[in-house]
């Protein structure tokens, strides 16, 4: 009786092997799908079955996410949803996966950048990309990238049609910008942001400067037109057909000028007391 209670396993004692090797096959499953996976990726990606290819790398990221095989289908699966199969969502979900797990701080500094980029240039998903603009400016990075960030931040606000928030984000970039560095694409946006609302004293003011310190940018980004549409709207009808006179040569589209010089001309032949007037 004693003899066959010592031969006896005791259940107890039994179920921590049985744990540790049930751990052991589903880790190394776990490794096995994740590796299959990725090959199935690869596979895909090389047949230009990019749309298959992105559901494994999925696969293989969320299969075991720390690893370093989930880093690399998470690289070459944004990759290919970014560039190749416009799937910008998809991509800034494997970018995210990056951020988390990549310990190369330029990696996810970059992924960063990407996320702010699709937000603002492929989905035009602008309160987003205000968000992601802002947490790049908590990260490492050049002065050149402090502007570019505000710089489409300033952008965002105004696509979203809070142009008080535009204004002041510009405000605070042109502090930023030395007084022998290219300021004219912050000014043309700052008048451009004083048009819209109507402050049409400080937009002419812009515009005038820009004309005079940037002519060939000025005439290249219409400028000219916008002085033409700041005078218009002050009711100072002939110093807009001035301007206009004055590019209509060199202007790609003189036709269309002529068209607006010739519609303000009847609108100043219309206003009281202008009867009679010759052209």
């Amino acid at each position: 009786m004693t003899g066959k209670t010592k031969n006896k396993a005791n259940p107890i004692r039994c179920w921590p092997v049985i744990l540790l090797l049930s751990a052991l096959i589903l880790s190394g499953c776990r490794f096995n799908y994740q590796t299959l996976e990725f090959q199935r990726a690869e596979e895909a990606a090389e047949k230009q079955q990019f749309t298959k290819a992105l559901k494994h790398f999925d696969r293989a990221v969320k299969s075991r996410p720390r690893t370093e095989i989930a880093l690399e289908a998470a690289r070459r699966g944004s990759r290919i949803a970014h560039l190749e199969t416009a799937e910008f969502i998809t991509a800034i979900s494997f970018y995210r996966h990056l951020i988390l797990y990549s310990s190369d701080e330029v990696e996810r500094i970059d992924a960063q950048k990407k996320i702010a980029s699709v937000y603002f240039e492929k989905i035009s998903d602008y309160a987003s990309a205000i968000r992601e603009y802002s947490r790049l400016l908590y990260l490492p990075h050049s002065k050149d990238e402090e502007k570019f960030f505000r710089f489409n931040i300033a952008k965002s606000y105004f696509y979203l049609n809070n142009f008080y928030q535009a204004s002041s984000e510009i405000k605070d970039l042109l502090k930023l910008v030395s007084d022998d560095e290219d300021k004219f694409e912050y000014l043309a946006f700052r008048g451009n942001i004083l048009l819209t609302t109507k402050k049409l004293e400080e937009a002419t003011d812009i515009f005038i400067d820009l004309m005079k310190n940037y002519p060939e940018e000025s005439l290249r980004e219409n400028v000219p037109l916008s002085l033409a549409v700041a005078y218009e709207e002050k009711g100072e009808f002939d110093r807009a057909v001035a301007v206009l006179e004055k590019v209509k040569k060199t202007h790609p589209s003189p036709e269309f000028i002529e068209l607006r010089i010739k519609r303000l001309r009847e609108r100043i032949e219309n206003l009281p007391g202008a009867k009679g007037l010759t052209k």
